[in-house]
């Protein structure tokens, strides 16, 4: 199984201790006592007694000893203190854990690409169906028009260039998916999706999820005409866009591709732009769509027996 990280950098410091060094203290032999002494009674004749000049080379010789001592252990002192000083640092850099996580979330699923240039707009279901394809295992669903995704009970839906991409939280071995837009099945596909460990928050980090890709290519049973000011246009046709001056394709009932001259035309008060389905077939597929501009709604109660659908009133089909 492949493994996706979201890596997450970690850096170690080892300290090494330096070793406190004893410096050797200065050893003098009898000879050199001796040679001191006669220096020093050499220089007692100018000064004064040889008894003090005796105390004072002894003196002499008491602070180079000191002075050897403070010397090593200034630097025994230097050494602890740098191997010290290094220590505290990797110290407060690694911390007790060496780890730090952040808090992601992930969830075991699938991300569902619905494969369809242009997909027509329409109310569109996802099934899941584990071995032996008896019962649903989940599903979910989406609204589609105007090229948007307006409402959708999918833990995530979002159109992207060739179709719809939603995550399913179905994480099975062998699934089965039906993909219905306004009662009719437009695709289907029997899969073992190839799933990967996703660790968003690092290697070290919880949660782990497994996650796969599934890709359902789409069909259009019947392509729909389009309905624009009261006239009925096939697919593939040329109509006026009821929103400016401009011309534009029927493209299975979407009025796209249109030319761009800057010429809008306001739709009345209380209406807004939108699209519905004007005429449904027999297994509940739109096969003609209305673009124009819809009465607005705050509920279903102000639409004449459709849906209230991103405040504006809509029939569809099922």
């Amino acid at each position: 199984m492949t493994k996706r990280y979201t890596l997450l950098s970690s850096l170690g410091l080892t300290a090494f201790a330096l070793g406190a060094c004893d410096l050797p203290t200065k050893s003098l032999t009898d000879g050199g006592m001796e040679d001191d002494a006669a220096m020093e009674e050499s220089s007692g004749s100018a000064t004064s007694g040889g008894t003090g000049t005796s105390e004072g080379s002894t003196s002499g010789a008491d602070s180079m000893e000191a002075t050897s001592s403070s010397e090593s252990g200034s630097s025994s002192s230097s050494s602890e203190s740098s191997s010290t000083s290094k220590g505290s640092e990797s110290t407060s850099m690694d911390g007790d854990d060496g780890i730090s996580c952040t808090a992601i979330g992930c969830s075991d699923g699938v991300l569902v690409h619905l494969l369809q240039e242009r997909m027509p707009d329409g109310v569109y279901e996802i099934y899941v169906y584990s071995s032996p394809w008896v019962d649903v295992a989940t599903q979910c669903g989406f609204v589609l028009s105007g090229g948007e995704v307006l409402e959708t009970s999918c833990e995530h839906a979002v159109v992207v260039s060739d179709g719809v991409q939603v995550f399913m939280n179905a994480a099975f071995e062998t699934m089965r998916f039906e993909v219905v837009r306004d009662g009719a099945l437009v695709g289907e596909i029997e899969t073992s999706p190839v799933y990967e460990e996703v660790m968003p928050n690092g290697p070290e980090c919880p949660p782990v999820c497994l996650q796969g890709d599934v890709s359902i290519p789409l069909v259009s049973f019947g392509l729909a005409s389009c309905l624009v000011n009261g006239m009925t246009y096939e697919h593939g046709a040329t109509v006026p866009d009821p929103f400016s001056c401009n011309t534009c394709s029927c493209n299975d009932g979407q009025v796209d591709i249109c030319t761009e001259i800057g010429c809008p035309i306001e739709c009345p008060e209380g209406t807004l732009p939108g699209t519905e389905c004007a005429e449904c077939g027999p297994t509940d597929a739109c096969l003609v769509v209305h673009t124009g501009c819809l009465p607005v709604c705050n509920e279903a109660a102000d639409c004449a027996g459709g849906p209230c659908i991103e405040g504006v009133c809509r029939s569809l089909c099922g």
